[in-house]
C-alpha cells in the first residue's frame, strides 16, 4: 500500500510539473505576442521599378550610392506593412532589416533597433511583410544587403503608419496603399474601397476653381483623382497626362473609385 501511495504521489507531481511547465510556455508565448514577436513573410519578388521608386518615397530621404532605393506599403491592417525596394549589389546572399518608432521614448533613447536577418531571403527577394507592429504608429525602416557575411549599404530611411484597431484605415498624405477591394478606407470627408491591387498615393489638393479637397494619386504616377466637396456634392476631377491605352486602364479603374465613394455623415 505504501508502495502504491508513493507511486500515486510521483504521478501526482508529474502532472503538477507538466501544467507548470505549459503555463510557462503559455506565457511565454503570450509575451512573445505582446512585444510584438509576429510572423514575418517574404514575398520573394516586387515590380517595383527604380524610377518608380525615386518618385514616391515618402521620407524624400536620398537613397545612399549602392544601397537600395525602399518604400513602405500599407494594406489597411493595424500590425503590418510591406517593405518593397528595388537595386543593391547583384551577389546578395541575404536581406535584413531595422526598425524604429517615430516620435516615442523608445526612438528618443534608442533610434533604430538591431539588424535582423530576413528570413529565408535570397537574391530575388525584393519585398517583405513585416507583421507583430504596434497599431495606429509611424514605424521607420532601412534595408541592406549582406553579401558572404559583408554588411551592404543602407537604404533610404522610409516611413509608414500602421493603423487604428477597429477603425477605418486612414490615407495619409505621402503615404503608399494597396487595395484589396472590400477595405474601406478614409480620405479626408471622404470613405471609399479601393480595387484589389491598385496602389494609391494620398495628397491634399484644390480644385481649378478654389474648392479644396482630398486626393489619391495612382503609384505609377499616371494620375490623379481629386474629391472635392461642395454643397455636399462629391465632384471627382481627373487630372492626368496618359496615353490612349493607359488612359483607358487608369478610367476604369477611377470609375471604380468613384462608384464607391461616399460623404462621411456630418460632412
Amino acid at each position: 500500500m505504501e508502495r502504491m501511495r508513493g507511486a500515486l504521489r510521483l504521478v501526482w507531481v508529474g502532472v503538477v510539473v507538466g501544467v507548470a511547465v505549459a503555463a510557462a510556455v503559455a506565457v511565454g508565448i503570450l509575451q512573445a505576442v505582446r512585444t510584438g514577436g509576429g510572423e514575418a513573410v517574404v514575398t520573394p519578388t516586387s515590380t517595383l521599378t527604380m524610377e518608380t521608386c525615386l518618385a514616391y518615397r515618402g521620407s524624400g530621404d536620398t537613397v545612399p550610392e549602392g544601397g537600395p532605393c525602399l518604400v513602405v506599403v500599407s494594406d489597411g491592417s493595424p500590425d503590418s506593412l510591406v517593405l518593397e525596394w528595388v537595386g543593391g549589389p547583384d551577389n546578395v546572399t541575404g536581406w535584413q532589416y531595422r526598425t524604429a518608432t517615430w516620435n516615442s521614448d523608445e526612438s528618443r533613447r534608442d533610434p533604430w533597433g538591431p539588424w535582423t536577418d530576413i528570413p529565408g531571403s535570397d537574391p530575388a527577394t525584393r519585398a517583405f511583410r513585416l507583421t507583430g507592429l504596434s497599431s495606429d504608429t509611424g514605424h521607420r525602416f532601412e534595408v541592406r544587403a549582406v553579401t558572404g557575411g559583408v554588411d551592404g549599404v543602407p537604404s533610404n530611411l522610409e516611413g509608414g503608419i500602421t493603423h487604428r484597431r477597429g477603425e477605418r484605415p486612414l490615407i495619409y498624405a505621402g503615404r503608399i496603399v494597396e487595395g484589396d477591394g472590400r477595405t474601406e478606407w478614409q480620405l479626408g470627408a471622404f470613405i471609399f474601397t479601393i480595387p484589389e491591387g491598385l496602389r494609391l498615393v494620398g495628397g491634399l489638393s484644390w480644385a481649378s476653381d478654389g474648392d479644396s479637397g482630398t486626393s489619391v494619386q495612382d503609384f505609377q504616377g499616371r494620375g490623379s483623382l481629386n474629391f472635392v466637396h461642395t454643397q455636399g456634392i462629391v465632384r471627382p476631377h481627373l487630372r492626368d497626362d496618359l496615353s490612349a491605352g493607359v488612359r483607358l486602364r487608369f478610367q476604369v479603374l477611377v470609375n471604380a473609385l468613384i462608384a464607391s465613394v461616399r460623404v462621411l455623415p456630418g460632412q
